[in-house]
């Protein structure tokens, strides 16, 4: 097996991944000119809708929302290069004695420690900046209590075995740090997560709350729609002032489910994919095997459950909208949102082990 020194193979993958970023490029500025004349065509097709029917109209949109779609999509692929471009271009400053761009570990400093100080394992030029390539807080963490904690034997050589296994497996490796270099805001908020998880699960056990949150909003939007066709408007009103007066009453709980899981779903997503990486590697190595294994519930990958929640908590984040007021009291758009987190609380809370719990701890909140 032919092998290829760290310079030559990370300089291999910057050049290969700046000739894509180029061609990315140019195909973001053919989608960002196609959207231009499609957004022309649509305002053109709307104010001579009478003359030229609404088809027209129709097809620009559809048109529209095709190109967005893959614009998105090419921007996403773009980010992640730019990442794993910024991940090998430090990785030959490392080679070149170069750790600036590398996390030092201060906040894990500790005077009274017994030989950390001792053994400059923390700050700039220490042994945790040389070795650490964690992106997450609770994989700093993890490293940190390597360091200054005493482990047995057993364990050492287990992380040793897992450590062989993994210098073979760098495209792994890499696409990891990827997906953790997106990861912005995380905190550690144990404590809240914790009332997030200890707080009574109200709204899917009142079944008659169930189906008022079902049956008004179509009630709702119906009257909205016949509105237009003669029905009284007061029937809409009606309506929306109901939802508005049960909203204002069930406020402060759903505003404690909001304020306890905030900002938690960029985090997630970040993590729901490095668990699917995880997820679709088989491993040799048996410690790494058993972690693997350890990351299914209910026979269900965990990186299913956790994209789930983040999903949820992205539509919570509509409480910051301009638009929320009318969508919350046409739709009950907080209280169905509460229900299906506590519907996803209730079905995954009491099954996940102790390592996919430390991910949702360390999360949300």
């Amino acid at each position: 097996m032919t092998t290829v020194d760290p310079k030559t193979y990370y300089s291999r993958r910057i050049e290969a991944l700046l000739i894509q970023l180029a061609t990315i490029r140019r195909r973001e500025i053919y989608f960002s000119i196609v959207k231009i004349i499609l957004v022309i065509a649509i305002v053109f097709t709307v104010l001579y809708y009478k003359a030229i029917g609404v088809y027209p109209f129709a097809g620009s949109l559809v048109l529209f929302l095709f190109f967005s779609y893959f614009h998105e999509k090419l921007i996403r692929i773009r980010k992640g290069h730019q990442v794993s471009v910024q991940i090998f271009e430090t990785e030959l400053d490392v080679l070149n004695w170069n750790f600036k761009a590398l996390d030092n570990g201060h906040e894990f400093i500790d005077t009274e420690h017994r030989y950390s100080d001792d053994l400059d394992l923390f700050g700039s030029g220490g042994l945790f900046q040389f070795l650490n390539r964690a992106n997450t807080l609770m994989g700093k963490k993890r490293l940190a209590s390597y360091l200054l904690e005493k482990s047995d034997g057993d364990d050492i050589r287990c992380r040793q075995s897992a450590v062989s296994s993994l210098m073979g497996m760098s495209d792994f490796r890499n696409q990891i740090r990827i997906h953790g270099n997106q990861m912005t805001g995380e905190s550690d908020r144990g404590k809240a997560f914790d009332r997030f998880f200890s707080s009574p699960i109200d709204f899917v056990r009142n079944r008659i709350l169930q189906i008022i949150i079902r049956v008004v909003p179509a009630l709702t939007l119906a009257a909205l729609v016949l509105a237009f066709y003669g029905l009284s408007f007061s029937w809409f009103m009606g309506l929306f002032l109901l939802q508005l007066a049960v909203n204002l009453f069930y406020t402060k709980r759903n505003s404690a489910i909001f304020n306890l899981s905030r900002k938690s779903h960029r985090v997630l997503r970040v993590y729901s994919k490095i668990f699917e990486e995880i997820e679709h590697t088989e491993f040799n190595e048996k410690t790494l095997s058993s972690l693997r294994q350890q990351l299914f519930v209910q026979k269900r990958r965990s990186s299913y459950y956790i994209r789930k929640l983040a999903v949820l908590l992205e539509w919570f984040e509509l409480r910051n909208s301009s638009i929320h007021f009318f969508v919350n009291n046409i739709l009950f758009w907080d209280l169905n949102i509460s229900s299906k987190i506590e519907r996803w609380r209730s079905k995954v809370a009491d099954n996940i082990n102790d390592n996919v719990y430390t991910i949702f701890r360390g999360a949300t909140g």
